[in-house]
């Protein structure tokens, strides 16, 4: 009689089993080294203020515009000049002290995604009216649009009208196409902001997310190089190649 050929799969925990020393220390390593890193302060929050991130997706946040203005000034060889970003994207949830260090901790538990940035033309009018939407939409509206430190936007109680007065610093031009760095998702459906979304498919061909960068990778790099131009003295600095000593 042929003898048949079995097999058997038992699953077992891994707790069951010794740890291995050299691999328990090498994860202790990076762990240690991983804490150390999030407590990196990597910026100074703004002075005034309320600085929450608790209803970004109800009303304007100061720290939603504080990180938006980074990715502002990250992508100026880019010649961006608006950038924005929906409520859903920023999920620390947290209130900060003013004046406080920012840390790395904190931008990673801010922008927990990767957000990959997009650069887009989009004409003025268009960015005013998906504010509008976006902000007078049912709350909590995951898809508010924040803007960066150069937008403003006049909100007047109890009508719920958000109008834009300010893009880039300048009154609003609703004919110019603005440039505007955006959360590439966003360009294909996610949250459904109109009429942006409308105006994107009929008009932009919308960049792949592999040419997109990570949000935190702007937002780091743009305190990264702040930091260095302090230790030599070059505070103030346009985001392009205008350098001037305090």
């Amino acid at each position: 009689q042929e003898e048949e050929l079995k097999s058997s799969v038992t699953m077992l925990p891994a707790s069951e089993f010794p740890q291995s020393a050299p691999v328990a220390s090498f994860v202790e390593e990076q762990r240690v080294f991983l804490e150390k890193m999030m407590d990196v302060p990597i910026a100074s929050l703004p002075a005034e203020g309320l600085l929450s991130s608790k209803k970004v997706r109800f009303e304007e946040s100061a720290i939603a515009t504080f990180l938006l203005s980074f990715v502002k000034r990250g992508l100026a060889q880019n010649q961006v000049e608006v950038a924005m970003i929906q409520g859903g994207a920023v999920r620390a949830g947290k209130i900060y002290n003013n004046s406080e260090k920012f840390l790395m901790g904190d931008l990673f538990q801010e922008f927990a995604f990767d957000c990959h940035q997009a650069i887009i033309k989009v004409p003025g009018h268009i960015i005013a009216a998906s504010i509008q939407s976006t902000r007078s939409a049912p709350k909590p509206a995951a898809n508010f649009l924040h803007l960066d430190d150069g937008c403003k936007v006049q909100f007047i109680p109890g009508t719920n009208t958000h109008t834009v007065t300010h893009l880039d610093g300048k009154p609003i031009d609703p004919n110019k196409l603005y440039s505007v760095a955006i959360y590439q998702f966003l360009l294909t459906g996610l949250n459904v902001i109109e009429p942006l979304l409308s105006y994107v498919k009929a008009n932009v061909e919308i960049p792949d997310q592999e040419a997109c960068r990570p949000v935190k990778d702007i937002v780091m790099e743009c305190c990264m190089k702040d930091a260095w131009r302090q230790v030599v003295g070059l505070e103030k600095w346009d985001g392009l190649h205008t350098n001037a000593r305090k």
